[in-house]
């Protein structure tokens, strides 16, 4: 992670980088004040997991199609069965049928009419067993069902956890103003200001950050960082 570099009243620059601190953004001698970068990293494990099964049918007909979709459903329902998926972490059904027609495309002898799509979802805290379920679809589409799945990990107790980290990101701030304050001859007088700064979850290992950030919801396990920067008045 990037820090702004220090810049202390008169002080010349060469000063600051023999401190070797990083996230020192302002320290001013005439107005006695220092600001700090804080910062709390975590490694933290999902504890749910979501999962939507989607099977696509075809049929020239509706009743066709619906014939198809309640043979696929029913081999599904099945499969989750033997692999230990419980009816209570079956969330829901959304059904969805197309007419391919719609848009005036009409070569009956190449294409069926009317396409269907059934999603089951799946919510547990058995986070291991739903990544197990994902490795053995293949059981099912070697029965000719167009079946995929889209899977997402998430950590329930994130917001308990982002208190905790902002703490820690503060104490950090505190911490590097003290240690550059002492290297300049001067002491912590007290907090002027407090501001959550930057704050990120990627996969665990992982170099994202902003867009890329989404692709945390496919990783079981996260990496939380928070950024806290304080303001303190300073004592010479």
């Amino acid at each position: 992670m990037n820090y702004q570099n220090i810049a202390i009243g008169t002080l010349i620059a060469t000063v600051i980088g023999a401190v070797g601190y990083r996230g020192i953004a302002v320290m001013k001698e005439q107005s006695s004040y220092i600001t700090t970068n804080g910062l709390s990293d975590r490694n933290v494990v999902s504890d749910t997991a979501v999962c939507d099964l989607k099977i696509v049918v075809e049929g020239h007909t509706i009743q066709e199609a619906q014939e198809k979709m309640k043979k696929d459903y029913d081999k599904v329902i099945q499969f989750l069965t033997k692999e230990g998926i419980t009816k209570e972490e079956i969330a829901d059904t959304d059904s969805y049928i197309e007419d391919k027609y719609r848009w005036g495309n009409r070569e009956k002898e190449k294409i069926a009419r009317y396409e269907m799509s059934d999603t089951i979802n799946i919510k547990s805290t058995r986070v291991t067993k739903i990544k197990e379920l994902r490795s053995k679809l293949t059981e099912l589409t070697s029965q000719g069902i167009n079946i995929t799945n889209n899977t997402r990990y998430y950590y329930k107790n994130f917001d308990k956890l982002r208190i905790e980290m902002m703490k820690e990101a503060a104490k950090d701030s505190e911490n590097r103003a003290h240690n550059v304050a002492e290297s300049v001859g001067a002491t912590i007088a007290g907090i002027r200001n407090l501001k959550s700064g930057r704050f990120s979850i990627s996969p665990e290992d992982s170099n994202y950050t902003n867009v890329d950030e989404w692709a945390e919801e496919h990783s079981i396990k996260k990496r939380i960082r928070v950024i806290v920067t304080g303001t303190f008045n300073l004592k010479r």
